[in-house]
């Protein structure tokens, strides 16, 4: 049950970052490239997740992130590197919020997701319409200012 979470995690995160980048830049591929892109990134995080480490699919998503960036859409490193850092910060402090959230509202242990799949997919509802939330809010701030 807890894989079939992380799926939905990998998927959903994907397409977060494919509408905040599309909001920011213009597509320089079509839309069969975009597509095998995102779902090769997520498949991908979700085969590394199983490793078990979080930093490590924080660096992941990061990677992904500032690859689909850069090959996908009209951006410079520079600016594939700053969004691609923007996505992830403002993830994790999502999960954060949301994780310490439970923790100081509901008395639900910090780890509690790791062993309990009720909270797993309560926490991950929330963070992740949290994280498309604030992504969407930046990406319509300063989309005016990015996309030709």
């Amino acid at each position: 049950m807890s894989a079939l979470c992380y799926l939905f995690i990998y998927i959903f995160e994907a397409l977060i970052s494919w509408m905040y980048f599309n909001e920011k830049f213009a597509v320089k591929r079509n839309n069969k490239v975009l597509i095998a892109g995102f779902t090769v990134s997520a498949l991908i995080q979700f085969a590394l997740s199983f490793i078990g480490i979080p930093f490590i699919n924080l660096f992941a998503f990061l990677i992904f992130n500032l690859l689909l960036c850069y090959f996908l859409f009209d951006t410079s490193v520079l600016q594939s590197i700053f969004n691609s850092v923007i996505l992830a910060v403002t993830m994790l402090i999502t999960e954060l919020c949301i994780i310490y959230s439970s923790t100081l509202f509901f008395d639900v242990e910090v780890l509690a997701h790791t062993s309990n799949n009720l909270v797993l997919w309560i926490q991950t509802a929330s963070t992740k319409l949290l994280y498309f939330l604030v992504a969407y809010l930046i990406s319509k701030l300063s989309a005016s200012q990015s996309k030709k």
